[in-house]
């Protein structure tokens, strides 16, 4: 007990005198309200000055910046005007420059070309060039267009050329039939027997018509009446009764057409001339003669001396008879 009585004592010997204190805080809150008084005025203070630069600075900061403005609009005018100005003179030097070189460079490919070579070369590159693009073209269009039409035409033109040598055989045969025809009607024993074979002819086209026509030859040439007496206009040196058979023969192959069948006629006449050689001559008659008259009297003979009856133009028929029975004629 005694010694915590000695430690307060000791403790209120270190502390201050309380009236002190107060006097130390309340002179601190003095001061520090006049501090905040100063404070308070000096604040209000310096809010004017700010209000009072702030409106000067306010106008003097509206005039600057329309100054400004003005002096920036000057000087983008200016610099706009400049490079418009510049921009006109590079385009009609640029114009002038590109005109001069476009002229230098006709008059150089012109030069150029004017050269035999580059003539040449140009040609054959351009012709290379087409051939190039040419040929598939070519190729492509013949095969797509052309040769389907082609070959449509191709077998068209086969048919159509078929068709024609099928009517130029036709007309041909039709007009080879009727030359024959008017050929045999006019005197032609090799027409005559050509219809006689057609008519035999059983593929022949107009067999029938051959066989019609050369019947009806066969019976003009077989009239019961005919004519007789020729003259033969012998010159005056020659007496045709010294004429031998052989010579008759002789001047009846030279003679012309109009005289064999005076001719014919008078060597049948000759009675000095024997049967046999006579009837021998008319088988040659037969035979080889051209002219359906000169036949026609030659066969009317031979009748004349067989006893036959056959039509004057049934030639075969003669030719059978006198092969069976030649021997016997004297």
């Amino acid at each position: 007990m005694k010694n915590k009585i000695t430690n307060e004592e000791n403790m209120g010997k270190n502390i201050p005198d309380f009236h002190h204190y107060q006097d130390i805080v309340d002179r601190a809150h003095s001061e520090i309200n006049w501090v905040r008084t100063a404070y308070k005025w000096l604040i209000s203070i310096v809010g004017i000055v700010i209000l009072v630069g702030l409106y000067f600075s306010y106008k003097s900061a509206s005039d600057f910046k329309s100054e400004i403005r003005k002096e920036t609009e000057d000087v983008k005018n200016k610099l706009t005007k400049e490079v418009t100005e510049l921009e006109s003179r590079m385009k009609s030097d640029l114009d002038k420059q590109f005109l001069e070189l476009q002229n230098q460079v006709e008059s150089r490919i012109d030069e150029e070309f004017k050269k035999e070579n580059i003539h040449k070369l140009v040609q054959d590159k351009a012709k290379e060039r087409i051939d190039k693009m040419a040929t598939p073209l070519i190729k492509k269009e013949l095969n797509e267009n052309f040769l389907p039409k082609l070959t449509s035409a191709e077998l068209n033109l086969k048919k159509m050329e078929i068709e024609l040598n099928k009517n130029i055989k036709s007309v041909n045969l039709i007009s080879e039939f009727t030359m024959t025809v008017l050929a045999a009607q006019n005197d032609d024993r090799k027409s005559f027997d050509k219809l006689a074979e057609w008519s035999n002819d059983k593929l022949f086209p107009f067999s029938d018509m051959a066989k019609s026509v050369w019947i009806k030859i066969l019976d003009d040439h077989a009239q019961p009446f005919f004519s007789s007496g020729f003259k033969i206009p012998w010159a005056e040196n020659i007496d045709p009764s010294k004429l031998s058979f052989t010579d008759l023969e002789k001047m009846y192959k030279s003679a012309p057409q109009y005289l064999r069948l005076p001719l014919l006629e008078y060597i049948w006449t000759r009675k000095d001339i024997s049967k046999k050689e006579r009837m021998a001559f008319l088988v040659n008659v037969l035979k080889n003669e051209n002219s359906l008259k000169v036949v026609e009297y030659a066969g009317r003979f031979f009748n004349e001396a067989s006893g036959l009856k056959y039509k004057p133009l049934a030639v075969n028929e003669f030719l059978k008879w006198w092969g069976k029975n030649k021997e016997n004629i004297k």
